[in-house]
């Protein structure tokens, strides 16, 4: 049984918003209803995050591409 660390950003159960707490976890999913349920409103609501989990940053291949975009257009003007 795996378990997983969550810092919560709202009050939930008998924990206070900022509080850390452990939740177990089979398969990938927690073990208690409870927090499968909050698992699903955390996509909407944002109730807790993972810890040690990077949030989702923009893409360095997305970064890339639009920025040689920006030179390109930059010396089509220049070659005109």
């Amino acid at each position: 049984m795996e378990k997983i660390k969550i810092k919560l950003n709202a009050d939930l159960r008998s924990y206070k918003s900022g509080s850390q707490i452990t939740i177990k976890m089979k398969d990938g999913l927690p073990v208690e209803r409870y927090w499968r349920d909050r698992f699903k409103d955390q996509k909407i609501d944002n109730c807790f995050e993972k810890i040690g989990e990077k949030k989702a940053k923009e893409n360095d291949d997305f970064k890339n591409r639009k920025n040689k975009m920006i030179t390109t257009d930059a010396m089509e003007i220049k070659n005109d």
